[in-house]
């Protein structure tokens, strides 16, 4: 029950793209839920089956602008075990692909990216509208904007795009997140902090905050002061403070504030007002409704409503949001629901709901994939060119089996001691979308120097053989950040690119991560070792 633990999760108030939800909420009349067999369907309130798709779902949103986003089964992949599609409300899939990365849509868009694949933008119809290939990451579309990342000289700068793919705002943020209202925080320089930008890009409320979260739909905003011992107020559009910095957490719920005070939540209106003086150790959103759950010792759960009196006496080990007339509960690890007198509707029977229906106030979804993704494209093309450098049928980076241990000297300088017929090199060579060269080893067949002591100058005196030939190579190739995830692609691009460039009738098998290919003067072997990856040229 994955979402369901979220509840033990104590977070951080901060601002990225996560803390500003879709403008669309949820359509709430289909409720995904996971039966005891493990697969999702949707149920109405009454708790009939609506939806049960034919192809088994791992896992499922509640429907945005009609779609939900679910996570299916592929048998064809084989590094995506669990890829994400898209479903409208008869469980029909929208286009029949299937995504490594995805979010919910927003705007009339969502985001999709394929495996190896680039951020691009579709339609509730699946139809692909643009994309964007220089990107490495893109939030959800607000008020025709969506945030979009790019490296520029090794650092991540942040920019928009409307929603034909244009730039908007030139990438020049350290960080920023989706326009509510016509501005957006942004950050240009941490030093500085956070302020808010206009659609043109424009600070039209200064830099000053150490956090900062969009505009809610009562024109205000949270903002915090402060580097360790952050404190949080609100402010209106023209950026003065309506509740003073003197909270530990504010988090928006409808015309309502929740707000955290020496560890505990309570509520205030919009003015600072204290309507439910904080007590709870955790609690979910009233939204629309009337009621909501709390706990008062992070055990068991009751509902109270907004004067803070309990509906239902704490007795569950969880009760969410009310979305509509009813609220998810668990009881003895089974989900249910209930409705806004605390009264079962629907008896215990659920393994899971979503994550966007459990969302406790001490729950920060920060990294929530429903909302932006990252780009999975990988050039390994241009990291095999620059790896077969300088080779032909004979060699490899300019060595073969005719080179000696001198010329290995003269053209890499100073060798490390590795073995006495071995020595290595570790200058780092870059190949390219973050993967290096970190280390490379020469060995020979016989030791590289000889001591023999010298009685007349009473010294040793060491002769080395530079006349040896080196029998192997080993480069060991480190990869990234950008890189770490792509191994098995890393390591096929590179055996097809020597089978092309040398020649081969050796099957290629990365099955146990390692592959070896004979050619009529080396043998390679290509095996993956802990985060590395080590290539072996034995000359023949």
């Amino acid at each position: 029950m994955r979402h369901i633990r979220f509840l033990l999760i104590t977070a951080t108030v901060g601002v990225l793209l996560g803390s500003c939800q879709p403008k669309n909420e949820a359509d709430t009349d289909l409720i995904p839920v996971k039966t005891n067999e493990g697969g999702w369907i949707f149920i109405d309130s009454e708790g009939e089956v609506v939806i049960k798709p034919v192809q088994q779902i791992y896992e499922a949103s509640f429907f945005y602008e009609g779609r939900s986003r679910v996570e299916v089964a592929d048998e064809t992949s084989q590094t995506l075990s669990r890829p994400l599609a898209f479903i409208n409300k008869k469980g029909e899939f929208i286009n029949g692909k299937k995504y490594k990365y995805a979010t919910i849509f927003n705007d009339g868009i969502a985001w999709v990216v394929e495996e190896n694949g680039f951020p691009t933008a579709i339609t509730p119809t699946g139809e692909t509208l643009f994309a964007l290939k220089a990107c490495e990451r893109v939030g959800i579309f607000s008020e025709g904007l969506a945030p979009v990342c790019f490296m520029e000289d090794g650092i991540r700068v942040w920019g928009y795009v409307d929603n034909k793919g244009k730039t908007a705002i030139h990438p020049a943020f350290v960080d920023c997140s989706g326009f509510s209202g016509g501005l957006t925080p942004a950050v240009k320089d941490e030093a500085v902090g956070w302020g808010y930008i206009n659609p043109k890009g424009e600070f039209v409320i200064q830099p000053q905050f150490s956090g900062a979260n969009c505009f809610d739909d009562n024109g205000l905003a949270v903002v915090g002061i402060g580097d360790r011992d952050q404190k949080y107020g609100l402010i209106d559009r023209k950026g003065k403070y309506v509740v003073s910095p003197q909270y530990d957490q504010i988090k928006p719920d409808g015309d309502t504030y929740i707000v955290k005070s020496s560890g505990v939540y309570g509520w205030i209106d919009r003015k600072g007002k204290i309507i439910i003086n904080p007590q709870f150790k955790d609690t979910f959103y009233f939204r629309k409704a009337n009621v909501t759950g709390v706990s008062i010792d992070d055990k068991k759960w009751g509902i109270i409503d907004r004067e803070g009196k309990y509906v239902l006496n704490p007795q569950y080990d969880a009760i969410g949001s009310f979305i509509g007339d009813i609220a998810p509960f668990v009881m003895s690890g089974k989900v249910g629901f209930i409705d806004r007198e605390g009264k079962i509707v629907i008896n215990p029977q659920y393994t899971d709901v979503p994550s966007d229906y459990m969302g406790t106030v001490k729950t920060y979804m920060l990294n929530d994939d429903r909302l932006f993704v990252s780009t999975d494209y990988f050039d390994v093309e241009a990291v095999t060119t620059n790896l077969l450098k300088n080779s032909d049928s004979g060699s490899f980076r300019g060595i073969s089996g005719n080179t000696t241990f001198g010329q290995i000297k003269e053209s890499y300088g100073d060798l490390s001691y590795f073995s006495s017929s071995s020595r290595k090199s570790s200058e780092t060579v870059d190949l390219s979308n973050g993967v290096s060269i970190a280390q490379i080893i020469f060995e020979f067949p016989e030791e590289l120097s000889k001591s023999s002591y010298n009685y007349y100058d009473n010294i040793y005196e060491t002769e080395e053989n530079t006349a040896a030939r080196v029998s192997c190579v080993k480069y060991r190739l480190e990869l990234d950040y950008k890189a770490v995830n792509k191994p098995t692609n890393i390591m096929q691009g590179i055996a097809d690119a020597i089978v092309k460039k040398y020649g081969s009738d050796s099957a290629i098998d990365l099955a146990n991560s390692e592959s070896t290919i004979h050619t009529s003067s080396m043998e390679f072997n290509i095996r993956k070792y802990g985060s590395a990856i080590w290539i072996e040229v034995t000359f023949k």
